[in-house]
């Protein structure tokens, strides 16, 4: 019986005779029943509206959370930077404490080149001996796997390259030879032989690229096919090939030549779309190194000046300009290549002096934005083996020989802003490679 009907009986009740105890007790029953029923009917009608609020406030908070921008995830903090010797010693180092942990051991490296390469995926490190093979490092474990022979015992590997994918090395050997690796099954490929002693693969994997030193040409190979093109001459006749580097976006190499006899040299650019040689780009002095910065609107060129020292010329690659040179400290021993904080705010390029005269090397921060360069960082080192930049590009690491310990080597820390390099960090024999790892 509804509501309506209960009272409808209640009103017919109390008009038909006079209220007596029965039917006194038959209205407050029938009305604790109304209070009842209206009671459910508003706790039903509270849910309703309960549910239908937390409805609209869920639906509210996906479309903030669809709406609102996600915050820009910070760069990951690095775990380990990995120094490797000439001797074949793999030092891993942990950056939090920057303590050494024990190393690992392969057949010697060569004093050249870029014989580690880190997995794509962060999981392995590979790297290329002196004596013809490649062994991953698993970096959870520090541990070095079964070894790789790509060429002859006697040969030794001076570059090692990694696919996007992860799943082919490109390795360079000593005697000009590039081999393609196949990692999942451990095996080499067809040698192609080049006479180069420098490559470089573009960041899509598509092609790697060979830098002949003496016949001056530039060989492109497609890593889909393992097919060698028709090479690209460049430089004159008299210049012999210093560098190769690659743009970011993957559309231009640039081969550096000179004559340091004639204190000149070029960068010519070539198209990866046509795999066609540009018009050249003239520099003066000695030309030694090239680096591409992470924007790719300017290159880096190491100068050796008829002043008999180094400065850093910036090349304007949109507008063909060679701008201001950076003059870098009065050394005359070694300079490093440039290396370039992984944000591209920064490059730094370290340079020695000889032993003998106890000066130590000098660390150079260039500020790309501007090509300024800014006060350097004094290194007790005679002169600079290798330059990594942390991943979150918050530090540097330069390793060299000491000054105060002849043919001790160490690794050494610099903060960003730093007006000094921190602790020393020992590391074996003479350093030839370093490179950031998870």
């Amino acid at each position: 019986m509804d509501e309506v009907s209960l009272i409808a009986q209640f009103e017919r009740a109390v008009a038909s005779r006079p209220p007596t105890p029965h039917l006194i007790r038959e209205s407050m029953r029938v009305g604790r029943k109304i209070r009842r029923r209206r009671r459910l009917a508003a706790a039903a009608t509270s849910a309703l509206v309960v549910a239908l609020i937390a409805t609209i406030a869920q639906a509210a908070h996906g479309a903030l959370r669809r709406h609102t921008p996600a915050a820009r995830r910070e760069p990951a903090v690095p775990e380990t930077v990995y120094s490797a010797s000439s001797n074949g010693l793999v030092t891993p180092i942990r950056v939090a404490g920057n303590v050494t942990r024990p190393g690992i051991q392969i057949a010697g490296m060569m004093g050249q080149g870029a014989p580690l390469a880190v997995a794509p995926d962060g999981k392995v490190i590979y790297a290329a001996s002196g004596s013809g093979e490649i062994t991953p490092i698993n970096l959870s474990t520090n541990t070095a796997g079964r070894a790789i022979r790509v060429a002859s015992r006697s040969e030794p590997l001076i570059t090692i390259l990694m696919t996007p994918d992860g799943r082919t090395a490109y390795v360079l050997a000593a005697g000009g030879e590039v081999i393609p690796v196949d990692l999942a099954r451990g095996r080499p490929g067809k040698l192609i032989r080049t006479g180069a002693d420098q490559m470089v693969i573009t960041p899509d994997g598509k092609t790697v690229y060979a830098f002949n030193d003496y016949s001056r040409t530039v060989l492109p190979i497609q890593t889909a096919t393992g097919t060698a093109l028709k090479p690209i001459t460049v430089g004159q006749r008299r210049d012999g090939t210093v560098d190769i580097a690659v743009s970011p976006d993957n559309a231009t190499v640039y081969a550096l030549s000179g004559n340091l006899s004639k204190f000149g040299g070029q960068i010519t650019p070539i198209s990866t779309a046509t795999n066609t040689a540009e018009q050249p780009i003239k520099l003066r002095g000695g030309v030694m190194d090239i680096a591409i910065s992470p924007s790719g609107q300017t290159a880096y060129v190491t100068d050796y000046t008829k002043q008999n020292r180094y400065d850093l010329l910036p090349v304007d690659l949109a507008t063909r300009k060679v701008l201001r040179p950076i003059i870098l400290p009065a050394r005359l021993y070694a300079v490093s290549s440039v290396a370039f904080s992984p944000d591209g705010s920064m490059a730094y390029i370290a340079i020695g002096a000889n032993p003998d005269s106890h000066l130590g090397a000098e660390l150079v921060p260039i500020r790309t934005a501007t090509n300024t360069g800014l006060p350097p960082v004094h290194l007790p080192i005679s002169h600079p083996s290798c330059i990594a930049v942390s991943p979150d590009s918050s530090t540097v690491y330069v390793s060299g020989e000491l000054l105060s310990n002849w043919l001790k080597y160490a690794v050494f820390p610099i903060r960003v802003g730093a007006k000094s390099a921190g602790r020393a960090i020992a590391v074996p024999d003479n350093p030839v490679a370093m490179v950031f790892a998870p």
